[in-house]
């Protein structure tokens, strides 16, 4: 009887093993520090809409959303903001126009924008396993995304990119359970956030690489 326990154990600790697949990070997207950037001169900087590849839009019809895209530039431009290598500088047209006659009254200069810079996701995917954790089955969905930050010298048209990865885990834990693991909006929220920080510390050092 406690042979065919054991066995039973056994088989159903089988049945819930982890399968993985090596994850491979490239040298110029591993995760960066802000506190890796000096501040040597701030120029002026406008953001430009996200661009998306077009392979994934079409897999994952959820990186197309507006919403997506509005969060990613607004965590460029909260990046950018907290490090201070930039002025932003607005680059809706509406909202120029509109600011004109205010310009006017306070007859203000306009000043140059040296750089424009975008956001492309180039690599998303998401990982689901299962594996064992103090006796109970744990299931983890792991979302990757893949972040490159590419700005453009006004002043050449030569330009610079600055790519990272990020991470995040949603981890689920049961017993003879199936609970739901797809992937939400929040690991991907999280998962862009790191990518997006060691993208703009990237695109920041290769800029001074150059002497720009």
């Amino acid at each position: 009887m406690k042979k065919l326990l054991l066995l039973s154990l056994m088989v159903f600790m089988g049945c819930a093993a982890s399968v993985s697949t090596e994850q491979y990070v490239g040298e110029y997207e591993k995760q960066k520090s802000l506190d890796e950037v000096e501040i040597n001169k701030v120029d002026n900087l406008k953001i430009l809409d996200v661009k998306f590849n077009k392979e994934l839009e079409d897999r994952y019809p959820e990186l197309g959303d507006k919403r997506v895209a509005f969060g990613l530039n607004q965590e460029l431009a909260n990046v950018i903001s907290f490090i201070g290598r930039f002025n932003l500088v607005e680059a809706d047209r509406d909202i120029q126009l509109s600011m004109l006659n205010d310009l006017k009254a306070n007859e203000a200069k306009i000043e140059k924008t040296k750089y424009t810079a975008y956001v492309t996701i180039y690599d998303f995917a998401v990982n689901l396993k299962e594996d064992i954790k103090a006796g109970k089955v744990q299931t983890i969905n792991e979302t990757i995304v893949g972040i490159q930050v590419k700005v453009i010298n006004n002043e050449n048209t030569q330009y610079v990119v600055g790519s990272g990865q990020g991470r995040a885990s949603t981890i689920g834990q049961g017993f003879l359970k199936n609970p739901n693991m797809e992937w939400n909006q929040s690991s991907l929220s999280s998962a862009s956030n790191k990518a997006m920080e060691t993208a703009v510390v990237n695109v920041i050092k290769a800029i001074d690489r150059r002497g720009w």
